[in-house]
């Protein structure tokens, strides 16, 4: 994949604002999405979906769901 930077929102730590990624097809001619990342979040919004239609992920949740803490 070819992942670009879009914005910085960050100051070495991801600010209130966050970031956001532009992910493409490796040969970066069709978008495939959008990752925006947060304090609290990431939000994946597939093709041209807006921020406020993304799926919303909390860092506890993807965490706990690829395994890296056991509770």
């Amino acid at each position: 994949m070819k992942v670009k930077i879009k914005e910085w929102g960050i100051n070495p730590e991801i600010m209130t604002k966050g970031m956001e990624l532009e992910i493409r097809t490796p040969d970066g001619k069709t978008q495939i999405g959008d990752i925006f990342i947060t304090k609290s979040s990431l939000i994946w919004c597939e093709g041209k979906t807006t921020k406020n239609n993304g799926i919303k992920v909390t860092w506890d949740k993807l965490i706990k769901n690829i395994g890296i803490l056991n509770d």
